[in-house]
Formats: C-alpha cells, structure tokens, sequence
C-alpha cells in the first residue's frame, strides 16, 4: 500500500546513450538529444558562376 512517504518504488536513472559525437538521453520514453552530432561541411562548389548552361554552349558545340 502505498503511504505518501517514498516512492512506490525505486525511479530508475535515465538512460544514456552516445553515437560519435552526439549524445542521446532518454528519460520518462522520450529520446532527447542533449548534443547532436556536428553536420559535415558542405561539399565545395563544382565550379561555374552557379548559371545552368544554355543550349549551345559547350565547348565541343561550334555555332
């Protein structure tokens, strides 16, 4: 029976988990990230002014 003084029974610690970098924690069945891992940089650009070629203009292409 259950009296109001402790706890019906023992809480349990949460649950702590890490994957590389990130650090997961999981308390009451939710997953929470405490640290997510850190994005990789982006991949530089393939070159160009970022401008689709138009029809015409490759060099191999004589006009």
């Amino acid at each position: 029976r259950y009296a109001g003084r402790a706890a019906p029974r023992p809480r349990r610690l949460p649950a702590v988990a890490r994957a590389g970098a990130a650090v997961a924690v999981q308390i009451a069945g939710r997953v929470r990230l405490l640290r997510p891992a850190p994005r990789p940089p982006a991949p530089p650009p393939a070159g160009g002014d970022g401008v689709a070629d138009t029809a015409g203009s490759a060099p191999w292409i004589s006009d």
